[in-house]
């Protein structure tokens, strides 16, 4: 026959190919990633992989998205503490298809001892802490971490001892006090608390220095020149002096908007200019010739 003749061609969504635990044994409190895999790649809007979870240590999200195009996604499932070894399966379930995995979820252990270094300082400066077990093990151990102090000290609310390693640091910063006081920083696992207690001595007061301005105005009688921030107010034919801040920014002007020829330690160059601006370190004097 020489009729034309159509096909036409079904395209099945994807399912899913494969969903597993790496790591597949955690600490309790711990955190592993699952990985939930397509034997396609997802539709236009993505593909929701829904997760349930048959024990409440191990806490998966209810959904996750594969984007458009791709064809997995990662899912982070923390645990709860165990007092033995649970095995919680977390399923995976997409158009039709599911799959479950099983995670051993093991006993947390207990901290040895916390120790901080320097167990004393000035409030405003940082310390870091570290925590111990008394042996390695094969899991990460996730203790959580408290101080009595919130207000004045800043750490981490939790810490984990890798897998292999009997101890881990944090950080802690502490807040300028104007009088000293403490903080008791404690961590917590498998049923056993160790602390350590910080002391904060008061943090310095800045001192402030003054220097003392002394203004000079000549030239046009019946004007007057005066500072900003305020201070000086000096007629034209008189000397006043008064404190400044050292370091403050002056702005010296003349009344009715007038020129002057400044000189001294805030400088015109001989230039007739309407104000002056410096900022005094020590003491000093200054002269407005006023045009």
């Amino acid at each position: 026959n020489s009729g034309n003749a159509s096909v036409q061609l079904n395209v099945l969504p994807p399912t899913l190919k494969s969903f597993q635990f790496d790591p597949t044994s955690i600490s309790g409190g711990a955190t592993t990633n699952a990985f939930a895999i397509l034997n396609g790649t997802a539709p236009a809007g993505g593909a929701a992989i829904n997760f349930s979870s048959d024990n409440a240590a191990a806490m998966a999200p209810a959904v996750a998205t594969i984007a458009a195009g791709n064809s997995s996604v990662i899912i982070a499932v923390p645990t709860n503490n165990v007092s033995a070894t649970t095995i919680a399966n977390v399923t995976a379930s997409y158009n039709g298809v599911s799959m479950s995995a099983p995670l051993t979820i093991n006993p947390q252990g207990q901290p040895a001892t916390i120790s901080l270094s320097p167990a004393s300082l000035t409030g405003g400066a940082s310390a870091f802490g570290t925590v111990t077990i008394a042996s390695a093990s094969s899991t990460d151990q996730v203790f959580e971490l408290s101080n009595s102090n919130p207000t004045a000290v800043t750490i981490p609310t939790s810490i984990t001892i890798p897998a292999g390693a009997t101890a881990a640091s944090f950080n802690v910063s502490t807040k300028a006090v104007s009088t000293a006081t403490s903080a008791v920083i404690s961590v917590t696992g498998g049923g056993v608390t160790k602390s350590a207690t910080l002391s904060i001595g008061a943090s310095a007061t800045p001192t402030t220095t003054n220097v003392t301005v002394t203004l000079s105005a000549t030239g046009r009688s019946g004007e007057r020149v005066s500072s900003t921030p305020a201070g000086l107010s000096v007629p034209v034919g008189s000397t006043g002096s008064a404190q400044f801040a050292s370091g403050t920014s002056i702005t010296f002007t003349v009344s009715n908007g007038r020129d002057a020829i400044w000189s001294g330690a805030c400088s015109s160059g001989g230039n007739k200019t309407k104000s002056c601006t410096f900022k005094p370190t020590a003491n000093v004097s200054v002269s407005a010739n006023v045009q």
